[in-house]
């Protein structure tokens, strides 16, 4: 009840005109009740918007379009989204700073909303690819997959923006050590472009179209169903949860040739290149692309234990211990101590070497959660959580 008094007090406070808070904007963009109340909100506060407000207001679309009636309006009234898809394209064309992480949480939003690279939206996509492309050498190997992850999903091709990001060196052992702890989930196995995929829009036509697989030694592949592999499970959309039943793919091989990876997967044929946790594989006979992420470990724990004395006194533990304190993401004070203790906010840990990915890599636990840290410098430490591989910086106090 204090929750609806609230949004209602919100909602009387909404000017109809003018200047409005960015702030305001957006909560007036997160919280419209009906897809006409959206669009006008778009429409009138149109000169204020800015980038940041986009991926808010398609993800509300998105949302809305779920109701019966709200479809259905739209289903009659499409050509009003026409403004507002010409708008955020006008927004991305002029986000030069915006980082590939804001671009792709657009891009999904609009996949969430239905909007497809085919017209009336390939101006809105190819802007997105033009941008994305442009951004591409300056973004991190994850921002690059949740990008062509969108441009897939849209069925707008990922090759120009792939072949402008920095490349990924292909290693089959890791590839072999990663799906030892975890499957690479596909999306779009077997390839069917978006028209195809909206021809069966219930959930278990679109469930079909994904598969767990995994890279065995000697180039072999097992390919199994979703339901069957808790971390792909996890990450699949509702509709695939929901299905249940064998893959449509069955079996296949994989090699490597340069830096790419030539991949065969039941009858079909593919190219694929990897960026950080994903692959984008480009069907041989006609392009079609399929995406795949890893829902893996990031981290082989196996070998970690507590920094020993006889390790102490190596070039990255004197390192890490000699300084008084590390901030976590810059905020959280972080203490690591030459018996192998860690002090943090939340809970207490442990930290040790990471001898099997190098001199200047390290483990720490807390919170009964693993992250592997890379010592870049003596002020600076990149950390990578082994749950999900999020990144964040650590940095000297």
């Amino acid at each position: 009840m204090a929750s609806e008094r609230m949004r209602r007090a919100a909602v009387r406070r909404r000017p109809s005109s003018g200047w409005i808070d960015p702030a305001q904007l957006a909560t007036r963009l997160a919280t419209a009740r009906t897809l006409p109340e959206l669009l006008e909100t778009r429409r009138r506060f149109a000169p204020e918007m800015d980038f940041s407000h986009a991926p808010v207001a398609w993800s509300r679309l998105a949302r809305l379009r779920r109701r019966p009636a709200e479809r259905a309006w739209l289903d009659e009234n499409l050509p009003f989204l026409e403004p507002f898809a010409a708008h955020t394209a006008e927004l991305v064309e002029q986000s030069e700073d915006i980082e590939a992480g804001r671009r792709a949480a657009l891009a999904s939003a609009l996949v969430a909303a239905g909007v497809r690279s085919e017209p009336p939206w390939n101006e809105l996509w190819d802007a997105i690819d033009r941008r994305s492309v442009e951004s591409a050498p300056l973004s991190e190997c994850d921002e690059c997959a949740s990008v062509a992850e969108a441009l897939v999903n849209a069925g707008h091709s990922s090759q120009r923006y792939l072949e402008a990001a920095a490349p990924v060196v292909l290693l089959p052992d890791e590839m072999v050590e990663l799906s030892s702890r975890g499957p690479w989930l596909f999306h779009n196995l077997p390839p069917r472009t978006p028209a195809q995929l909206l021809a069966a829009p219930d959930a278990a036509g679109r469930a079909g179209a994904f598969a767990a697989v995994r890279f065995l030694p000697g180039g072999g592949v097992a390919v199994g169903s979703v339901e069957e592999e808790p971390r792909a499970l996890a990450a699949a959309p509702a509709g695939v949860r929901a299905r249940g039943g064998a893959p449509l793919v069955h079996g296949g091989s994989w090699s490597v040739e340069g830096q790419a990876l030539r991949l065969r997967l039941g009858e079909e044929d593919y190219t694929a290149f990897r960026r950080g946790r994903a692959l984008i594989c480009a069907r041989c006979s006609d392009g079609v692309e399929v995406f795949a992420r890893y829902e893996g470990l990031a981290c082989n724990t196996s070998g970690w234990h507590r920094l020993r004395p006889s390790e102490a006194q190596s070039g990255v533990a004197t390192t890490v211990a000699g300084a008084k304190a590390w901030r976590w993401q810059g905020r959280h004070d972080f203490t690591f101590h030459a018996d192998g203790r860690l002090d943090t906010p939340w809970h207490k840990g442990v930290w040790g070497v990471a001898p099997e990915r190098g001199e200047r890599f390290i483990f720490a636990r807390f919170a009964n959660i693993d992250h592997l840290l890379h010592v870049a410098d003596k002020s600076r430490i990149e950390s990578t959580r082994c749950e999900d591989g999020d990144k964040v910086t650590v940095s000297l106090k």
